[in-house]
Protein backbone atom coordinates (compact mmCIF):
# COMPACT_ATOMS: atom_id res chain seq x y z
CA UNK A 1 0.00 0.00 0.00
CA UNK A 2 1.51 3.40 -1.17
CA UNK A 3 0.27 6.40 0.71
CA UNK A 4 1.32 9.72 -0.73
CA UNK A 5 -1.96 12.39 -0.21
CA UNK A 6 -1.20 15.31 1.88
CA UNK A 7 -1.41 14.81 5.30
CA UNK A 8 -4.97 16.67 5.36
CA UNK A 9 -6.87 14.09 4.05
CA UNK A 10 -4.57 11.43 5.28
CA UNK A 11 -6.73 10.14 7.76
CA UNK A 12 -10.35 10.94 7.05
CA UNK A 13 -9.89 10.16 3.64
CA UNK A 14 -7.49 7.52 2.89
CA UNK A 15 -6.49 5.31 5.88
CA UNK A 16 -10.22 5.45 7.80
CA UNK A 17 -12.12 4.14 4.89
CA UNK A 18 -9.27 1.08 4.64
CA UNK A 19 -9.22 0.26 8.43
CA UNK A 20 -10.26 -3.85 8.55
CA UNK A 21 -9.68 -4.64 4.92
CA UNK A 22 -5.86 -4.68 4.39
CA UNK A 23 -4.88 -8.38 4.38
CA UNK A 24 -2.34 -9.19 7.42
CA UNK A 25 0.59 -9.48 5.55
CA UNK A 26 0.29 -6.69 3.23
CA UNK A 27 2.97 -4.13 3.36
CA UNK A 28 2.48 -0.27 3.45
CA UNK A 29 4.69 2.73 2.91
CA UNK A 30 4.76 6.41 3.10
CA UNK A 31 5.97 9.49 1.18
CA UNK A 32 4.19 11.90 3.27
CA UNK A 33 6.37 14.38 5.12
CA UNK A 34 5.23 15.50 8.77
CA UNK A 35 4.25 14.32 11.82
CA UNK A 36 1.37 14.28 14.72
CA UNK A 37 1.69 16.70 17.72
CA UNK A 38 -0.50 15.29 20.38
CA UNK A 39 -0.47 17.08 24.19
CA UNK A 40 3.09 17.84 23.02
CA UNK A 41 4.47 14.63 21.97
CA UNK A 42 6.07 14.00 18.67
CA UNK A 43 4.42 10.57 16.29
CA UNK A 44 5.37 9.44 12.93
CA UNK A 45 2.58 9.28 10.59
CA UNK A 46 3.74 5.87 9.68
CA UNK A 47 2.86 5.09 12.92
CA UNK A 48 0.24 6.54 12.98
CA UNK A 49 -1.25 4.97 9.86
CA UNK A 50 -0.20 1.49 11.45
CA UNK A 51 -1.53 1.88 14.62
CA UNK A 52 -5.02 3.06 12.82
CA UNK A 53 -4.61 -0.20 9.81
CA UNK A 54 -4.56 -2.96 12.31
CA UNK A 55 -0.87 -2.71 12.87
CA UNK A 56 0.24 -2.50 9.02
CA UNK A 57 3.97 -2.90 8.55
CA UNK A 58 5.32 0.35 7.41
CA UNK A 59 8.22 1.93 5.99
CA UNK A 60 9.08 5.11 4.54
CA UNK A 61 10.65 6.56 1.41
CA UNK A 62 11.89 10.42 1.37
CA UNK A 63 14.39 12.35 -0.51
CA UNK A 64 15.68 15.11 -2.73
CA UNK A 65 12.93 15.11 -5.29
CA UNK A 66 10.96 17.62 -6.71
CA UNK A 67 7.71 15.77 -8.53
CA UNK A 68 7.48 18.71 -11.62
CA UNK A 69 11.28 17.06 -12.02
CA UNK A 70 10.67 13.45 -11.41
CA UNK A 71 7.77 13.94 -14.47
CA UNK A 72 10.11 15.56 -16.65
CA UNK A 73 12.48 12.01 -16.22
CA UNK A 74 15.42 13.93 -14.49
CA UNK A 75 17.81 11.78 -12.17
CA UNK A 76 16.59 11.87 -8.88
CA UNK A 77 17.41 9.89 -5.82
CA UNK A 78 15.64 8.61 -2.67
CA UNK A 79 15.75 7.08 1.16
CA UNK A 80 13.93 4.14 1.89
CA UNK A 81 13.56 3.93 5.14
CA UNK A 82 12.57 0.19 7.03
CA UNK A 83 12.84 -2.27 10.02
CA UNK A 84 13.78 -5.01 7.84
CA UNK A 85 16.02 -4.85 4.78
CA UNK A 86 14.39 -7.33 2.95
CA UNK A 87 11.66 -5.34 2.55
CA UNK A 88 13.06 -2.39 1.90
CA UNK A 89 14.77 -4.66 -1.00
CA UNK A 90 10.73 -5.29 -2.24
CA UNK A 91 10.06 -1.75 -2.26
CA UNK A 92 13.28 -0.59 -3.94
CA UNK A 93 12.51 -3.15 -6.49
CA UNK A 94 8.87 -1.31 -7.09
CA UNK A 95 10.48 2.32 -7.51
CA UNK A 96 14.24 2.16 -8.46
CA UNK A 97 14.74 2.43 -12.54
CA UNK A 98 17.85 3.94 -14.15
CA UNK A 99 16.88 7.82 -13.40
CA UNK A 100 15.60 7.07 -9.86
CA UNK A 101 17.55 5.61 -7.32
CA UNK A 102 16.94 4.56 -3.85
CA UNK A 103 19.22 3.87 -1.25
CA UNK A 104 17.94 1.41 2.15
CA UNK A 105 18.41 2.13 5.28
CA UNK A 106 17.39 -0.29 7.55
CA UNK A 107 16.47 0.20 11.46
CA UNK A 108 16.31 3.97 11.37
CA UNK A 109 12.95 4.95 9.45
CA UNK A 110 12.66 8.05 12.69
CA UNK A 111 15.28 10.01 10.64
CA UNK A 112 14.07 9.38 7.38
CA UNK A 113 10.73 10.18 8.52
CA UNK A 114 11.18 13.55 10.24
CA UNK A 115 14.07 14.30 8.26
CA UNK A 116 11.26 17.11 5.55
CA UNK A 117 15.89 38.07 -1.27
CA UNK A 118 18.92 36.49 0.10
CA UNK A 119 22.80 35.77 -1.47
CA UNK A 120 24.20 32.73 -1.74
CA UNK A 121 26.19 32.89 1.52
CA UNK A 122 23.13 33.73 3.41
CA UNK A 123 20.99 30.62 1.92
CA UNK A 124 24.32 28.56 2.82
CA UNK A 125 24.44 29.83 6.28
CA UNK A 126 20.52 29.27 6.93
CA UNK A 127 20.39 25.75 5.69
CA UNK A 128 23.49 24.79 7.58
CA UNK A 129 22.13 25.97 10.91
CA UNK A 130 18.50 24.50 9.75
CA UNK A 131 20.67 21.35 9.47
CA UNK A 132 22.43 21.53 12.80
CA UNK A 133 18.83 22.05 14.41
CA UNK A 134 17.13 19.30 12.94
CA UNK A 135 20.07 16.71 13.84
CA UNK A 136 19.14 18.30 17.30
CA UNK A 137 15.59 17.98 17.03
CA UNK A 138 15.36 14.28 15.78
CA UNK A 139 18.32 13.19 18.96
CA UNK A 140 16.45 14.89 21.30
CA UNK A 141 13.23 11.81 20.60
CA UNK A 142 15.46 9.25 19.10
CA UNK A 143 19.06 9.99 20.03
CA UNK A 144 19.68 6.05 19.17
CA UNK A 145 19.47 7.07 15.31
CA UNK A 146 22.66 6.52 13.01
CA UNK A 147 24.61 10.05 11.88
CA UNK A 148 24.88 8.52 8.77
CA UNK A 149 21.66 8.72 7.46
CA UNK A 150 21.54 12.57 7.78
CA UNK A 151 23.96 12.22 4.98
CA UNK A 152 21.49 10.03 2.73
CA UNK A 153 18.98 11.55 0.39
CA UNK A 154 16.44 12.52 3.29
CA UNK A 155 18.65 14.37 4.50
CA UNK A 156 20.99 17.32 3.56
CA UNK A 157 19.92 16.32 -0.36
CA UNK A 158 16.31 16.91 0.42
CA UNK A 159 17.66 19.94 2.70
CA UNK A 160 19.34 21.73 -0.40
CA UNK A 161 16.16 21.04 -2.65
CA UNK A 162 13.52 22.34 -0.78
CA UNK A 163 15.07 24.75 0.37
CA UNK A 164 16.46 26.21 -3.40
CA UNK A 165 13.37 24.64 -4.95
CA UNK A 166 10.09 23.61 -4.99
CA UNK A 167 7.56 25.24 -3.10
CA UNK A 168 9.79 26.48 -0.63
CA UNK A 169 11.32 28.84 -2.73
CA UNK A 170 8.30 31.18 -2.72
CA UNK A 171 7.18 30.84 0.65
CA UNK A 172 9.42 34.17 0.69
CA UNK A 173 7.82 35.73 -2.56
CA UNK A 174 3.99 36.10 -2.04
CA UNK A 175 1.74 35.56 0.85
CA UNK A 176 0.33 31.42 2.18
CA UNK A 177 -2.86 32.11 0.56
CA UNK A 178 -1.92 33.54 -2.75
CA UNK A 179 0.21 30.60 -2.89
CA UNK A 180 -2.04 27.69 -2.27
CA UNK A 181 -4.62 29.42 -4.37
CA UNK A 182 -2.45 29.64 -7.04
CA UNK A 183 0.09 26.63 -7.03
CA UNK A 184 -2.30 24.30 -5.03
CA UNK A 185 -5.65 25.26 -6.00
CA UNK A 186 -6.65 25.98 -2.82
CA UNK A 187 -4.92 22.99 -0.57
CA UNK A 188 -3.00 24.08 1.89
CA UNK A 189 0.74 24.19 2.28
CA UNK A 190 2.39 21.20 4.54
CA UNK A 191 5.24 23.75 5.59
CA UNK A 192 3.88 26.23 8.24
CA UNK A 193 1.58 23.30 9.51
CA UNK A 194 4.59 21.56 10.26
CA UNK A 195 6.41 24.39 11.46
CA UNK A 196 3.82 25.34 13.62
CA UNK A 197 3.52 21.51 15.30
CA UNK A 198 7.59 21.88 15.85
CA UNK A 199 7.21 25.07 17.58
CA UNK A 200 4.45 23.51 19.73
CA UNK A 201 6.72 20.72 20.93
CA UNK A 202 9.71 22.51 21.58
CA UNK A 203 7.67 25.23 23.57
CA UNK A 204 6.14 22.61 25.69
CA UNK A 205 9.45 21.12 26.54
CA UNK A 206 11.27 25.12 27.16
CA UNK A 207 13.57 24.26 24.33
CA UNK A 208 13.52 27.92 22.93
CA UNK A 209 17.04 28.37 24.07
CA UNK A 210 18.76 25.11 23.37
Amino acid sequence: FLMMVPISYLFTDLALPLKGKIPKDALGISLIKGFQIKNGELFLLSEAISDLLDNLSMSVMMGANLATEIAEGKFCESTIGCKDYEIGRTFRSLFQTEIFRTQIVEGDSITVEIWNGNGNNTKAAIIRMGLMEMIHFVRLFHPDTQISTYLESCGVADTMTTGYGGFAKAYPEKSFEALEAEMLKGQKLQGPLTAKEVAEVIHSRNLENK
